[in-house]
């Protein structure tokens, strides 16, 4: 287990302090659920790519990263500790809110598509195959074990408990080693893991997306005090955001687009052209598979909480108030900073 109650003014201090290495270069310690470039926010893997500035005026920021869990991400961006927080899922930062986490702001969403699939053990042909199986799950109220019932019970009317069961395998690579040895039936499994089974034979039997829709799928969160004493940054990163989601979507970028995910590294090893194309196709030609544009109305968001809620994981009463978590203002700022129209507040 990671720790992450660091004393926060001296992590505050640190990830304000502009670096010894220049005094045009600043530190920003930050915390990540996604180590390596993740399928479902594209924009913010890119954009930490020091090597990677599509166009002129990217931050020339020493981006430090602590890898976390998405609860213990939220809570140390609240505390100041590590003060920016990328890739976040709405349901961390919905429970944070409820039990006091104020000190958070959204200032940018960077996904809005579902990212997971159903795959199913070789013996499996279609969704209703699933009656009596048991299923790879990392906790009843994770967004991949969420995914597996809203396909189960949206395709072919199966419901947990009642018509196939759970074991538990807290990590992806356990979830598919189960699989794999034929001891679950089923996992929910993004890019690249998904296009792995597929080859081997698995059928991807299920897509989150055909059942659910679009949701806050991710989002770039900072601590409330940060940001207004750094807006100037602030406003940097989420431009570079921004600048990086139009040239990923950009047709005449594909072959670029391609060649740079071809050598992004997974699990040790890299994507490579095919694996590149799949993704292009799958996820940033699809509707929100990349938000070019940093934003997501108030109905995306209420959506995403009714989702929530409809899955066990918030009550609607603590729906945090939009008004205060989301400040599209350093948002804006970035988009007239590069001949962009404004996006309404929320």
């Amino acid at each position: 287990m990671i720790r992450v109650r660091l004393s926060a003014a001296l992590a505050l201090a640190f990830a304000l302090c502009a670096s010894a290495r220049g005094a045009d270069r600043p530190v920003v310690s930050m915390s990540t659920v996604a180590q390596e470039v993740a399928v479902w926010c594209l924009t913010d893997g890119f954009m930490y790519d020091p090597a990677f500035v599509p166009g002129t005026s990217g931050p020339d920021i020493d981006f430090q990263k602590t890898l976390l869990s998405p609860p213990q991400a939220v809570l140390a961006a609240d505390r100041g500790e590590l003060p920016l927080n990328d890739c976040v899922g709405l349901e961390s930062i919905a429970q944070a809110w409820q039990k006091g986490a104020h000190n958070l702001v959204i200032v940018a969403v960077n996904g809005t598509s579902p990212a997971y699939v159903l795959i199913g053990a070789k013996n499996i042909r279609r969704l209703a195959d699933f009656k009596g199986k048991v299923l790879a799950s990392n906790g009843e109220h994770t967004t991949a074990t969420q995914a597996v019932v809203s396909i189960l019970q949206h395709g072919a009317g199966l419901v947990p408990d009642r018509d196939y069961s759970f074991v538990i395998a807290a990590t992806g690579a356990a979830r598919m080693a189960a699989l794999l040895a034929g001891k679950v039936d089923g996992i929910a499994a993004f890019p690249p893991t998904s296009y792995q089974l597929i080859d081997q034979g698995y059928p991807q039997l299920g897509n989150e997306r055909q059942y659910v829709g679009g949701y806050v799928q991710g989002a770039l969160l900072v601590n409330r005090d940060w940001a207004q004493a750094n807006r100037a940054l602030v406003v940097s990163i989420v431009k570079t955001m921004v600048q990086t989601g139009r040239w990923l979507v950009d047709p005449k970028n594909k072959n670029d687009v391609l060649t740079k995910l071809a050598g992004v590294t997974k699990a040790g090893a890299k994507l490579g052209p095919a694996n590149a194309r799949r993704i292009y196709a799958d996820t940033i030609l699809a509707p929100g598979g990349v938000n070019a544009e940093g934003y997501a109305d108030r109905a995306m968001f209420v959506g995403t909480f009714r989702l929530l809620t409809e899955r066990g994981m918030l009550d609607e009463s603590d729906y945090p108030p939009l008004d205060k978590l989301v400040d599209y203002s350093y948002l804006n700022q970035a988009r007239r900073e590069l001949g962009l129209r404004e996006v309404p507040p929320l």
